[in-house]
């Protein structure tokens, strides 16, 4: 019953080992990817996403400037690509430390006007005319804003970041936590077989690996992440950048998790073998030391009297055995004689052999004394 006890704990141990490793896997996977600041800038930079965006804004411009009538060199040397970095390591840098950061646009309204202005020049511009450049500078304005944060999702970002931040970080220690309880229990439980106790807990570790490729190898298979699409160009190939990036990790763990799983089964196997063939062979060898051997007497007598031998018996019991032996050999020596004699005489053959049974029959009766209850002291 008790290793009955001891399996379905271990199991128990195991399972929530095995589940406390992948769910730390994928927790800490979104702790070092999504929410890392220098893991996002990394991507950005990888994925040239600045120079996109930048292509993207101007190409959102023309489509203004085509509508409104004006020659397309006022949209020119509006917006320059450094401040396109700038305004987009500002944006991402303000949903990290939770500060909402605004993107400043004067600049970019100032130089419209002026390029407006250059190419207005010598024309005469009516109420109407300044009212069409007022809005069509405000929607170029809104425009790059847009276009560079999506504001409707950066406000959905900034309301729900810090809360996601703070789950995964708790949940991340939480699955520690239990990880470590849930090994050392399993070491421990039965600290006589330790080491076969560590290649039990190669098992959770195995599995999780295990657990961790065939995740990979689903989302390979049944997710064409190649072929998101969102929003705009930029933000599509960042994004499936970062999404094989997150997936790419998760194998890593995998290949971690089976490694380390193989060498704490193989290492404990191994020395749990050693340490039970070591132990095996000290056993005989105490065996067979003559030592370690107890002596007959006290054994005979504790069986008899249910205590421990004294002088007393102990004399007894050797008369007694030396009397046992002589009369053993009187009986062998009558059966040497009986052999030797001739066997034409079958009456004094029965008359021998019946005497050498009887004396048998009484060297076995008092062979070895009845073994009686003592009631207080033995008599």
């Amino acid at each position: 019953m008790k290793k009955i006890i001891e399996i379905i704990i271990k199991s128990i141990l195991i399972v929530a080992l095995f589940i406390s490793l992948l769910g730390f896997s994928i927790l800490n996977i979104l702790s070092k990817t999504i929410f890392n600041q220098g893991y996002t800038l990394q991507k950005l930079e990888e994925t040239n996403y600045y120079g996109n965006i930048y292509t993207q804004i101007k190409s959102d411009f023309r489509n203004y400037i085509y509508q409104s009538g004006l020659d397309e060199d006022v949209i020119e040397d509006v917006v320059t690509l450094d401040e396109v970095k700038q305004d987009t390591k500002k944006m991402i840098t303000g949903i990290y430390s939770g500060i909402i950061e605004e993107i400043n646009t004067e600049q970019i309204e100032e130089r419209l006007n002026n390029n407006i202005k250059a190419s207005l020049e010598g024309r005469s511009i009516t109420p109407e005319i300044q009212e069409a450049i007022e809005i069509f500078v405000n929607q170029i304005t809104t425009q790059y804003e847009d276009t560079l944060s999506k504001t409707v999702y950066k406000n959905e970002i900034y309301k729900y970041y810090s809360k996601a931040e703070n789950i995964v970080k708790k949940a991340e220690k939480i699955t520690i936590v239990v990880a470590v309880i849930s090994g050392v229990l399993i070491v421990i439980i039965n600290f006589k077989k330790i080491f076969k106790n560590i290649g039990f807990l190669g098992i959770p570790f195995l599995s999780a690996g295990i657990g961790c490729k065939v995740i990979h190898s689903y989302i390979k298979k049944e997710i064409y992440i190649e072929y998101f699409t969102i929003l705009n160009d930029a933000i599509t190939i960042t994004l499936r950048e970062y999404l094989l990036g997150l997936v790419e990790q998760v194998l890593k763990f995998g290949y971690i998790y089976i490694a380390t799983g193989i060498v704490l089964i193989v290492f404990g196997n191994v020395m749990h073998g050693l340490k039970y063939h070591s132990h095996r062979s000290k056993n005989k060898e105490k065996k067979t030391t003559p030592s370690n051997q107890q002596k007959t007497e006290p054994i005979v007598y504790k069986q008899i009297f249910g205590q421990e031998s004294n002088e007393s018996y102990n004399h007894n019991y050797n008369k007694m055995y030396e009397e046992q032996q002589k009369k053993k050999e009187i009986v062998k020596k009558e059966k040497k004689k009986y052999n030797k004699e001739p066997k034409n005489k079958p009456e004094k053959e029965q008359k021998v052999k019946k005497e050498i049974e009887e004396k048998e029959t009484k060297e076995s009766t008092i062979s070895r004394p009845r073994r009686t209850r003592s009631r207080g002291k033995h008599g």
